[in-house]
This record gives structure tokens, C-alpha cells and sequence, in this order.
């Protein structure tokens, strides 16, 4: 990769490991603005936002990782938890799956998405 990159990567990662997650936010930004072809500035930075509860932005910043790495699990399931966090459980289902097809190895992820589809089953009846 690129020096200039990955020291700004590892600069963003020291900042989130202290909490210091706007001032992170800030160096992911660079990062994107830098390499705005490369995914984890985009998932980094939509990772933080989620964690701030900016739900509709952190959206914006997993479809722009996923346009570049369409197989990003832990892309698909941070996009799952916005959508979850804003009452979207479909959405939520749906980018849960696309993690699961990506990374079958992910054991909570398919717990929630068999409990959320056995819990619709019941409804249903």
C-alpha cells in the first residue's frame, strides 16, 4: 500500500484505541480523501459512525466500501446494525445474510438471523 496511507490508517487506529473517536473520524476522512477508491477508509469511518449513532451517515459510508469490496463482511454487518438500530429489521435481515454469504463462519450473526426469522414464523401465524 501507500506510505502516506497506511500511516494515516494506523494514526486513525491509535485514536479509535483511545476513544478519541471525531478526532479518528477526521483522519478517515483524509484517508478518503487521499484514496477514495480504497474500502476500509470508507468502513473505518462508517464503523465510527455507527458508533456515534450516526446511523444515516455510517449507511452512506458501508454502500461506498461496498461498491469496492462487495464481499466486505463486516461491512454488511455494520450496515445490518444501522439499519437494526433505526427499526429496520428487514434490512437489517437482508444485509445480515449478504455478511453470512460473504463470511459463513460468523456463528452470531446467523443466531440473530435465525432467532429474527423464527420469531417472524411465530408471528405469522
Amino acid at each position: 500500500g501507500d506510505e502516506d496511507i497506511d500511516a494515516l490508517l494506523e494514526q486513525g487506529n491509535q485514536l479509535l484505541n483511545e476513544s478519541q473517536l471525531e478526532q479518528a473520524i477526521v483522519i478517515y476522512s483524509q484517508v478518503i480523501e487521499r484514496a477514495p477508491g480504497f474500502a476500509e477508509g470508507w468502513n473505518k469511518r462508517a464503523t465510527l459512525r455507527c458508533m456515534l449513532h450516526d446511523y444515516e451517515r455510517s449507511m452512506q459510508d458501508c454502500l461506498e466500501t461496498l461498491e469496492r469490496n462487495p464481499r466486505h463482511f463486516n461491512c454488511w454487518a455494520g450496515l445490518g446494525m444501522c439499519y437494526q438500530a433505526l427499526g429496520r429489521e428487514a434490512d437489517a435481515i437482508r444485509a445480515f445474510k449478504s455478511a453470512l454469504t460473504a463470511n459463513p463462519g460468523m456463528e452470531q450473526l446467523r443466531r440473530v438471523v435465525d432467532a429474527y426469522e423464527l420469531s417472524a414464523a411465530i408471528n405469522e401465524q
